[in-house]
C-alpha cells in the first residue's frame, strides 16, 4: 500500500501553505488505506473520528432523496479533503462512495 512522502503531500493544494514540520507530524500519524470501486467510506448522519484525504482516484459524495435516489453533489479528487464535518464535530451531511479505485 505505501505511504505518502513528505514531497507528495507539498504538492497537494491543500497542504501547500503548511510548514514541513507540520506536514511531518501529519504524516508520522497517518495511513494511506486503499478502497475498492463502490465502497462507501462512510455514510450520511455517522460521526466519524477519522479525517480523510483523497491520495488517488475519485470519491463520489452524494445524498438520498426521499424516494431512496443516489443525488450527487460533489466528485472529488486528489488533495481533496472529503469530511470537512470533523472539524465542527457535527455528523456527515453526505454519504461518500467510490465510483473508481482510490486510496
Amino acid at each position: 500500500m505505501g505511504q505518502i512522502t513528505l514531497r507528495e503531500l507539498e504538492k497537494m493544494d491543500f497542504f501547500k501553505e503548511i510548514p514541513k514540520d507540520t506536514l511531518q507530524n501529519l504524516l508520522n500519524e497517518s495511513k494511506v488505506v486503499s478502497y475498492k470501486k463502490k465502497e462507501v467510506i462512510f455514510h450520511s448522519r455517522s460521526r466519524t473520528k477519522t479525517v480523510y484525504f483523497v491520495y488517488s482516484g475519485e470519491v463520489m459524495l452524494y445524498n438520498l432523496t426521499k424516494h431512496g435516489n443516489r443525488k450527487v453533489i460533489f466528485i472529488l479528487g486528489k488533495g481533496r479533503l472529503l469530511n470537512q464535518s470533523i472539524v465542527s464535530k457535527k455528523p456527515n451531511a453526505l454519504f461518500v462512495r467510490l465510483p473508481v479505485r482510490c486510496r
